[in-house]
């Protein structure tokens, strides 16, 4: 995979070399960005990952990021790849209520029961 990044429109006080920085991650296996058939939204965000190698975030969010040393300004200059994977949109995206298995809706019928139970056995029980 190759890639460049335009270098020309950066703020700040002008410092670096103005033009594309091209990099190049190669894995003998091949690679994608986001996965073989993966999914996007109307925006072109990505939704969904696809499969086979491509690249993963850590727990920050992170793709991939390059410190890049500048040896004329002894500068050093941090680029990164940050939050590619958009919020998920659609219908296939709705979150479904959750819905109590049938063991679990056994023993609320069941505790209710119980608990009616109880209540109509110390009633008689007051009276006597």
């Amino acid at each position: 995979m190759n890639d460049s990044i335009d270098y020309s429109g950066h703020t700040g006080g002008g410092h670096g070399n103005a033009g594309p920085l091209d990099f190049t991650v190669s894995n003998a296996a091949g690679m994608t960005f986001a996965g073989i058939g993966y999914q996007t939204n109307a925006s072109g965000q990505v939704t969904v990952l696809g499969t086979g190698q491509h690249f993963e975030s850590n727990s920050g969010g992170w793709w991939f990021t390059a410190d890049i040393y500048d040896a004329a300004t002894g500068l050093t200059y941090n680029v990164g790849a940050r939050d590619a994977i958009g919020p998920c949109e659609g219908p296939a995206c709705a979150l479904t209520p959750g819905v109590p298995e049938p063991a679990a809706w056994s023993l609320m019928i069941l505790g209710f029961g119980a608990a009616g139970a109880m209540m109509r056995r110390r009633r008689a029980l007051a009276v006597a």
